[in-house]
């Protein structure tokens, strides 16, 4: 390892350390400038209740350790997978790399913090219960969960057309392929862990002590699931942008250009021009829905804290059960 190599590794470290103070949130203060900071992204009132208000500032606080330690990890994976794996380097496939690993990393940070939270909530507390159980839609646009899931299987496709299409015509080499089949594969494993990770958080019970602690559990049911979710969608456009920049890169151009002895360079250039517009389109479509407020909208139509009449009929339950 090169003293460059060494300079990542030290920079990725620090990144994870500096990070530490703020996520770990162990002081008071900090945890309620967390709960202050979702409470203005999502527009939710803040619990009065001081208990109420401690055991969400607690949460909170697990979360953004889960996230800061997650992402620091992700970015430390990056950079190795920068030194060592064959072809992350080649075509400022890194950068991309750095950002989608660190992604990942902050995603399954938050929904690692959801599922252990959710478990450590007190049981002796009385509790509201749901007559049914919030399911994805409810915290996920459609646009989100069903995108994820086909954009996955659109890079898995790519990436097994493209790939042996570029041995044939555009003198791939194996050294070059790792790299698109790798990130193909871990684009599905993102796929499979998120959707088990998601249900395991679904199926949890959700105990509140009052309507407005319900709320702002679904509150952070949401967040973590989109932080999660984000990590698929983000994999899935990586497996098909990474096999067609890859073998474009490999091909040679003949004159004219219009030959075709071109025609997959042609077509790569196309699909990524097209995959980058839906991209784009997508992106543009879920931030106009206002995706932090969608848990408001099927959950809670009026403000949780402010109307009751909408909230579900409160339950005491004094034994341990499958309260949602």
């Amino acid at each position: 390892m090169n003293a460059q190599a060494w300079i990542y590794v030290v920079i990725g470290y620090a990144l994870v350390l500096a990070a530490a103070p703020y996520g770990f949130a162990r002081t008071e203060t900090a945890r309620r400038k967390a709960v202050d900071r979702l409470a203005k992204r999502i527009d939710l009132a803040v619990p009065t209740s001081p208990i109420e208000d401690e055991r969400i500032g607690l949460r909170l606080a697990v979360r953004e350790r889960y996230i800061a330690v997650g992402g620091g990890i992700g970015l430390i994976v990056a950079i190795l997978a920068t030194l060592f794996l064959p072809g992350f380097d080649q075509n400022n496939f890194s950068l991309l790399g750095i950002f989608i690993l660190s992604l990942t990393g902050i995603g399954v940070g938050a929904g690692l913090s959801a599922l252990r939270t959710t478990r450590e909530l007190p049981s002796d507390v009385p509790r509201i219960a749901r007559l049914s159980s919030p399911t994805m839609s409810d915290y996920l646009i459609g646009l989100e969960y069903r995108g994820a899931i086909v954009t996955v299987i659109a890079g898995a496709l790519v990436t097994a057309i493209v790939i042996p299409l570029g041995f044939a015509f555009a003198e791939l080499t194996w050294d070059r392929a790792i790299l698109p089949i790798v990130v193909a594969i871990l684009a599905i494993g993102a796929l499979i862990g998120t959707l088990a990770i998601s249900r395991s958080i679904l199926d949890r019970g959700q105990r509140a002590g009052s309507v407005l602690e319900l709320a702002w559990d679904d509150a952070i049911r949401s967040t973590a699931l989109r932080d999660l979710i984000t990590v698929p969608l983000a994999l899935g456009f990586a497996a098909a942008f990474v096999p067609l920049v890859t073998v474009i890169t490999g091909a040679r151009i003949v004159q004219p250009t219009t030959s075709a002895d071109n025609l997959l360079t042609l077509v790569a250039l196309g699909a990524i021009a097209l995959f980058a517009l839906i991209g784009v389109i997508v992106a543009i479509v879920v931030l106009a829905s206002s995706p932090q407020r969608h848990y408001r909208r099927r959950l809670w139509p009026t403000p949780a804290g402010n109307a009751a009449t909408t909230a579900p009929a409160p339950t005491t339950a004094g034994t341990e059960g499958d309260v949602r």
